[in-house]
């Protein structure tokens, strides 16, 4: 009989134990992806972007744009850390992840260039930003790092005397920007993830113990 009772004690001992460690490996990441439309893209860096933080089974990703209709708006002062965390607190999110597009945009360079020969003009995709990552239980901002990355695209080369940076073969179709510009969300999301999967993959324990970002 006292056997059996302790192992009673014991088994829901365990459970506790269970519990508590599933609860601790669950952790909520709210993403906001800031970015006027461009004309050619249909942006998907929030989709991969979240494709690719759940795969670590412990995490879970969140848009922060309201999805209910009881959800709230993301705050208008983006910069005002605090008020970020209030806001994340009812979904119970550990971090949120805010990425800011600047610029996205193609430029045209002159890469190669060998007088009264010839030269090089290329076409380059560029997207320019920040990364913002918020401790929510600390209401701190502990990471903004600026990015810029870029891809290139169609090359021609011609004669020094032509020197014509509007070559038909530097133009990019429709249907060819749209893929263009996917494979260079695509970069920038390995970008964002090399960025914050140290700090939100971290346990509480062993973020403490590292250095904190400054402000």
């Amino acid at each position: 009989m006292r056997m059996a009772r302790i192992m009673k004690y014991f088994s829901l001992l365990l459970l506790v134990l269970v519990a508590a460690s599933v609860t601790a490996s669950d952790r909520l990441v709210m993403v906001r992806v800031e970015q006027t439309s461009p004309a050619w893209n249909d942006s998907r860096i929030y989709e991969k972007l979240a494709t690719v933080l759940t795969r670590d089974p412990n995490l879970q990703v969140r848009p922060a744009e309201p999805i209910r209709e009881l959800d709230s708006a993301f705050p208008t002062d983006e910069l005002d850390d605090q008020a970020i965390a209030d806001w994340a607190r009812p979904y119970q999110a550990q971090y949120v992840v805010v990425v800011v597009i600047q610029s996205e945009r193609l430029e045209k360079r002159k890469s190669f260039h060998v007088p009264l020969l010839f030269h090089k003009f290329e076409t380059w995709g560029v997207i320019e930003g920040e990364i913002r990552l918020i401790d929510v239980a600390r209401s701190k901002q502990i990471r903004a790092v600026p990015f810029m990355v870029e891809q290139v695209g169609p090359r021609a080369w011609q004669a020094t005397m032509d020197d014509d940076i509007n070559d038909p073969d530097l133009r990019l179709t429709a249907p060819d920007k749209v893929q263009f510009f996917g494979r260079l969300e695509d970069k920038l999301v390995a970008h964002i993830v090399e960025q914050v999967r140290g700090p939100i993959g971290r346990n509480d324990r062993e973020y403490v113990s590292q250095p904190q970002a400054k402000k």
